[in-house]
């Protein structure tokens, strides 16, 4: 689960990771494992 933490609380991150943690919110386990659709 990864909603549990303020997004606002996080330390600064690279734009990619804000993107993966914007996918994790969406799409959930399939952040934690490679997927096709990354570039």
């Amino acid at each position: 689960e990864v909603g549990w933490f303020p997004l606002d609380g996080l330390p600064p991150l690279g734009e990619f990771a804000l993107f993966r943690i914007k996918q994790a919110l969406t799409e959930g386990p399939a952040w934690f494992q490679p997927t096709p659709r990354a570039t």
